[in-house]
């Protein structure tokens, strides 16, 4: 044989054995397939045989409970949580085009099969076994229906055994058209829609009963996989599954050919996403985050719970539009957001709280998250802490640079006022007083003020903690501040006040309250906020009613704070920049003054107005404004001051016992107009004449003609004052003889704060660690309070020039006599 015959031969016999062993391998893998599907087929007719043997599956009623409602107190839905939004319908409500979309998509043998398609079995355990996997079920609606409500998703032979079980088994317990109808609400269509009643709702807008064939055969095509047939995403994918269902209709007699091309050029209009907009946002974010602390997020979310909360929507309503409109007005002043809180003095409800101006783009709520530093509006705990060690708002201090440990607060502006109040001193907010105080007391007596007042977050025991340099936040302040309003009983603040959940206990929230301030601390403390709105640095709050407050303006106006309170409500409102930028001079009492008190006026407007009532142990006297000792008839600026009934001054005043009038030299008596010569004589307080000059002189005694016998007769010599003083008057007492008594102070009627003495430019204070402020013009002219409310008469102004610290504005007469020095201080307080 030549060696091309050879070639040949050895090729034919390669062709051959690689036939052989193709055919060997084919006959090994038809042979595997086969005893594969005979095993597999024997499993499931064991299982069908155990399956009709068992008792029937009787499925739960579908737990298809509402999303969780947040109302205000007054009955306004804020907002709803759910993660599955299903909107249930029964069989009837279906139009019969959309059953058989979904038929023709999953189950066209639905009515003829008792649970399991033989037919559609078979066909994907072919495919499966030829694939070495699982990659089609052939599951009928009956077993989807109990694979998402009894079992999971995972692809495995034993879930797959399971479920073929349970199918027979329901079927066995329930009708067709009931299974139908389970499955019709139960199954997922995406973007959170569960059922077709949802479904026609988040796709067209509409109920199921509006559905037309094409969109219902649009929605048939997305059961199998809802992501990847989006018709927001994915359209093309979408409308060719749309295609094969509507063939599968068409196939089945379901629909005409004529219906057929018409819902396959229908145009699908698709409604936008619905973006979920709560009214309130940052207080449905509050509850949903306290909420999911307290019961979990699938009881939220699945729990069907109805929250009350104790935000009002009116008080709600206004504080956004008065924390917006103060931004929006501040905007040319970089003032970036904002927060308002409102809180009940008496039942520590939050009546109102805005956390931000826009939601959507931020969902901190600064209200409550927020920590600042608080700037001069700390103050507060410090004059707290110093009414706790037996001062008196009355009592003087010394105004003047301080050094402490080589550090050197300066006022604003670095301009002192000498001795003052330490009335004044809150009022205008004079840092280096707060200084002196706390470094008298310890800044340890500071903090635990601020603890007995509601303040929670960490506070730095340092000399700085006089001027605010501790964060807190808006909802801390509010709440302290609502102590002293109601008291010193400091009550919990609460958002929630009522959660009623289906087949479940009523929670209803606890009231917590304790006494944590001495109620005559809180009502001195009260008194002398009260003058911070009338004639100091909050005075764009005053509102014409009752109000007690303090301002705050943190180093380089990063922060602007102003806190006040009525004797119903206390509001807190912040204003600044979430990256700590400084704003451009908005202190304290500009804006955020201005905007508590648009929130105020727009609350308060069904409320009558109230007065802060004092408490057992504090009456109000008149006191001499230069000396803090009783007045007298004499004192020429009596001011009436409200102290505790063992701290009352022991005697009368000592600098006004004289009192110059203008008597007729010839009489000694009150001058007339006709007395022709007159002199200013001093006397005693208790002496001075009641009488006036009853002599009828002669009209040539005016100057211009002289009388012979007016010339003659000797001249009245004057009386000279005493040379030695007088003997220090002791105080009333009802057994003395009654020439001895002093006369009770007269009735002075309450200051007008229309008075223009009182209404002074603002002077400011400045700190290297404490607020900034700016000069503001007055605030409009508001009634005088219901009991009288004299206080010292401002005799000067003093310009603002530097934007460092919180504005002033009143100053205080500071009068040629020694400080006066407090007594000690009693036991019972």
């Amino acid at each position: 044989m030549s060696q091309h015959g050879k070639w040949q031969a050895h090729a034919l016999q390669q062709r051959v054995r690689s036939w052989r062993q193709r055919m060997w391998r084919q006959g090994i893998y038809w042979l595997g397939l086969t005893g594969n599907m005979l095993l597999y087929g024997s499993i499931i007719v064991g299982l069908v045989i155990l399956a009709a043997s068992a008792t029937p599956y009787q499925l739960q009623p579908g737990q298809y409970l509402p999303p969780t409602a947040i109302y205000t107190t007054d009955g306004v839905l804020l907002g709803k949580l759910y993660e599955e939004y299903r909107v249930p319908v029964t069989l009837d409500q279906v139009p019969a085009h959309t059953v058989h979309a979904v038929l023709a998509a999953e189950d066209q043998r639905f009515f003829e099969h008792h649970g399991l398609d033989w037919r559609g079995m078979a066909r994907a355990l072919w495919v499966d076994l030829r694939a070495g996997e699982l990659r089609q079920g052939g599951s009928t609606i009956t077993q989807q229906l109990v694979r998402q409500e009894l079992l999971n998703d995972r692809r495995t032979l034993r879930r797959k055994l399971r479920e073929i079980v349970l199918a027979l088994r329901v079927e066995r317990a329930h009708t067709k058209s009931e299974i139908l109808e389970r499955y019709l609400n139960a199954i997922y269509l995406g973007n959170g829609a569960y059922g077709l009643g949802a479904a026609a709702k988040i796709y067209f807008g509409k109920t199921v009963r509006q559905l037309t064939p094409a969109e219902s055969a649009l929605l048939a095509g997305l059961i199998r996989a809802p992501g990847e047939g989006n018709p927001r995403r994915h359209m093309a994918v979408a409308r060719a599954r749309q295609t094969s269902v509507l063939a599968a209709m068409r196939d089945q007699g379901w629909l005409t050919e004529e219906q057929y091309q018409t819902a396959r050029s229908e145009r699908i209009g698709i409604k936008a996403p619905k973006i979920v907009k709560w009214k309130s946002p940052y207080v449905v974010e509050a509850v949903r985050l306290e909420l999911i602390e307290r019961y979990g997020r699938d009881r939220v979310y699945h729990g069907g719970m109805i929250v009350y909360t104790t935000i009002h929507s009116k008080w709600q309503q206004a504080a956004e539009r008065a924390l917006v409109r103060a931004v929006r007005d501040g905007r040319s002043r970089r003032v970036g957001n904002g927060a308002l809180v409102a809180v009940d003095a008496q039942t520590g409800y939050i009546r109102a709280m805005v956390g931000g101006v826009d939601f959507e783009q931020s969902q901190f709520n600064r209200a409550t998250q927020a920590k600042r530093q608080p700037g001069s509006a700390f103050k507060a705990f410090v004059y707290h802490a110093a009414l706790d060690h037996g001062h008196l708002l009355y009592e003087r201090e010394q105004d003047a640079p301080i050094t402490i440990g080589g550090w050197s607060p300066q006022n604003y502006g670095n301009r002192y006022h000498g001795t003052v109040t330490l009335r004044t001193a809150l009022a205008k907010s004079l840092n280096s007083v707060a200084v002196r105080l706390v470094h008298e007391m310890s800044p340890y007596a500071v903090v635990r003020a601020a603890r007995q007042a509601g303040i929670a977050s960490p506070l730095n025991p340092n000399m700085t903690i006089a001027l605010g340099t501790s964060e807190v936040t808006p909802l801390e302040m509010a709440h302290a501040f609502a102590t002293y309003a109601n008291g010193g009983i400091s009550v919990e603040p609460k958002l929630i006040r009522r959660i009623t959940v289906k087949h479940g206990q009523d929670y209803l929230a606890p009231l917590r309250h304790h006494q944590q301030v001495n109620p005559v601390t809180a009502f001195l403390l009260t008194q002398g906020l009260r003058e911070v709105v009338m004639h100091g640095t909050g005075r764009r709050a005053n509102i014409g009613r009752a109000v007690a407050g303090k301002t705050g303006t943190s180093n380089d106006f990063r922060d602007a704070w102003f806190i006040g309170y009525t004797p119903i409500i206390s509001a807190a409102v912040w204003m600044g920049n979430d990256d700590r930028k400084p704003m451009s001079g908005v202190a304290g009492g500009s804006l955020p003054a201005q905007a508590w008190a648009d929130f105020m006026r727009a609350v308060s407007q069904d409320i009558p107005p109230v007065d802060f009532n004092a408490p057992e142990g504090v009456i109000q006297v008149a006191l001499c404004a230069d000396t803090g000792q009783l007045a007298l008839p004499s004192c020429p600026a009596p001011i009436h001051e409200y102290v505790p009934v063992g701290r009352i001054p022991a005697q009368h005043c000592t600098m006004h016992l004289f009192i110059e009038r203008e008597v007729c030299i010839e009489s000694g008596l009150l001058a007339t107009p006709t007395c022709p010569r007159t002199i200013n004589q001093p006397f005693p307080y208790d002496q001075v004449p009641s009488k006036r000059c009853p002599l009828t002189h002669d009209p040539i005694l005016d100057g211009t003609v002289t009388s012979p016998q007016r010339d003659t007769k000797p001249e009245t010599p004057t009386p000279a004052p005493p040379t030695t003083p007088p003997p220090e008057i002791p105080a009333a007492d009802p057994a003395e003889p009654e020439q001895f008594k002093p006369p009770q102070p007269p009735q002075v009627p309450p200051a007008s704060p229309t008075d223009p003495e009182r209404h002074t430019p603002d002077v400011g204070i400045t700190s290297p660690h404490g607020e900034t402020a700016e000069p503001e013009e007055p605030a409009s002219p508001a009634p005088a309070p219901a009991e009288p409310y004299d206080r010292t008469l401002p005799d000067k102004v003093i310009p603002t020039n530097s934007p460092q610290q919180e504005e002033s504005e009143t100053t205080e007469r500071t009068p040629e006599a020694p400080q006066n020095k407090r007594p000690p201080v009693p036991t019972a307080l």
